[in-house]
């Protein structure tokens, strides 16, 4: 009970503070986006750095250069956004070469490989994956919140119907705590909420098969997302990545919308989203 209390109270501040960024027009709300966007990537690369026992600075400048890289694809959006006053290929080469340096002053070849392959992993999980957000947010603002509480909703599903109904294991050499109840769950309620909430809030006019493959697509990518960071924490020892009360962590929290950001993104085209 305790921590469903802390689940709730962080859970509902966060919620209304990201949909008006996402929903609002203003320059607040869009500064507020960029502040949400940067204050838990920095976030999740601390915790990721924990995890994989790979030092801080080499997964920030890895999440780091994988925004910029992002964004040299979406010119629009990185001027929009971030305001670059340099081209983002020397900002990028800046960031290459801070993470390189320190690598001639470890002391074996164990810690070269660490840290090239935290640099890696932060690049795509921490950098490119969560920028479609960015791009989603510009283009359709609606489909992007609809995405981001489909996610969030099936992930609740999972947690409070696996927990007291969930028997049969999912994969318990990964995640002891996650059970077929939570995976059918999940599927079933991320795929009704996201049908209704497409067709109220983004466009009446897709086919309704079309919306639930889609759905049916989020659904499982996300739990993929959540099967992949359990396995960080399964490989470091942890229950948390985190220490975020009733959540665990912020990439805890957050680790399925990363994963979905970039599957969303593409077949918004298909739903004229």
């Amino acid at each position: 009970m305790k921590s469903l209390f802390y689940r709730v109270l962080l859970a509902v501040p966060f919620v209304v503070l990201f949909s008006y960024s996402v929903l609002g027009s203003s320059h607040v709300a869009k500064y507020l986006f960029v502040g949400l966007f940067v204050l838990l990537l920095v976030v999740s690369s601390f915790e990721l750095s924990y995890l994989i026992g790979t030092s801080f600075w080499v997964v920030l400048l890895g999440m780091a250069s994988g925004v910029i890289v992002f964004l040299n694809f979406f010119p629009g959006i990185a001027k929009l956004y971030f305001h670059f006053s340099i081209p983002s290929e020397a900002l990028l080469i800046i960031l290459l070469v801070l993470t390189v340096i320190p690598a001639f002053f470890l002391s074996s070849p164990y810690a070269v490989v660490s840290s090239f392959s935290g640099f890696a992993t932060s690049f795509f999980y921490l950098g490119i994956f969560p920028s479609f957000l960015l791009v989603m947010k510009h283009a359709s603002p609606a489909y992007l919140l609809v995405v981001a509480f489909t996610v969030w909703i099936g992930d609740s599903a999972a947690y409070f119907l696996g927990s007291k109904y969930g028997v049969r294991k999912l994969i318990p050499h990964i995640s002891p705590n996650k059970t077929w109840v939570g995976f059918w769950a999940n599927l079933f309620f991320s795929v009704l909420f996201f049908v209704l909430a497409f067709y109220f809030f983004v466009n009446k006019k897709v086919p309704l098969s079309q919306t639930v493959l889609v759905a049916i697509l989020i659904s499982l990518v996300a739990q993929l997302g959540d099967i992949i960071e359990s396995s960080f924490k399964r490989v470091a020892g942890r229950k948390d990545s985190g220490f975020l009360p009733g959540h665990g962590g912020v990439l805890d929290a957050l680790d399925a919308l990363f994963f979905v950001a970039p599957v969303a993104y593409m077949v918004a085209s298909l739903l004229g989203a």
